[in-house]
């Protein structure tokens, strides 16, 4: 009984094979159309609003982020003032809207989202129209080496997501390692073309200028 079960079963995984491989279906495995690397097709920006003058309740507030092809993506605020957005914003800086119950503007906030990125703006304050962060945003992104200027573990490698250049600030305190083996690196031991995986903070919201804390190296 167990052998044909099993006979059964192979049958099965050998019909699927053949169905995929013909071609009965499009299947694709990951999350973006980069060939199975890291940069996803949408963007993920979240954070917290900790005040809002004129004194605006914290929860409810939604937050909106428009693209070039007017698709709106947006997130309300819980009652501790979290926010999550996700969506395709077209791999440009971006306009994020902070509007109360009644859709009245309360804020606006410029930001760099790049291409794939997941985003934590941490605290945001509004103040009068006025958004401004507690700290510098972190963000985690893949992209590929493009100019390698360490020397050691100091320097900066320039970066490529998609069409967005990116500058990664690195010193002794950035983590590398490959994802191969988990082997501690060096950046000057990067090579043109690799692709990496940055955890970092971006040191202003427009810019594109990212102190890395921890690299991945991902082939």
């Amino acid at each position: 009984m167990i052998f044909t079960r099993f006979r059964i079963l192979s049958a099965i995984s050998v019909f699927i094979l053949s169905f995929m491989q013909i071609g009965g279906c499009d299947i694709k495995f990951g999350t973006s159309e980069d060939n199975g690397q890291g940069i996803s097709n949408t963007e993920i920006v979240s954070g917290r609003v900790v005040n809002v003058i004129p004194d605006t309740g914290l929860e409810g507030i939604i937050v909106q982020i428009t693209n070039k092809d007017n698709v709106i993506s947006e997130g309300v605020t819980d009652s501790s003032g979290n926010f999550t957005v996700e969506g395709d914003f077209d791999n440009s800086p971006a306009v994020i809207k902070f509007l109360d119950s009644t859709d009245t503007s309360i804020g606006n906030l410029n930001v760099n989202i790049f291409p794939g990125v997941d985003m934590d703006l941490g605290n945001l304050q509004i103040d009068d129209g006025t958004v401004t962060l507690d700290q510098e945003a972190m963000v985690i992104f893949f992209g590929d080496i493009i100019e390698n200027n360490c020397t050691g573990n100091n320097g900066s490698i320039d970066m490529e997501i998609k069409s967005v250049d990116v500058t990664v600030e690195i010193n002794s305190s950035t983590d590398i390692e490959r994802k191969s083996n988990n082997q501690n690196i060096t950046c000057d031991d990067f090579i043109i073309g690799q692709e990496l995986r940055v955890d970092g903070d971006l040191t202003f919201p427009t810019g594109t200028i990212v102190d890395g804390s921890n690299i991945e190296v991902q082939n």
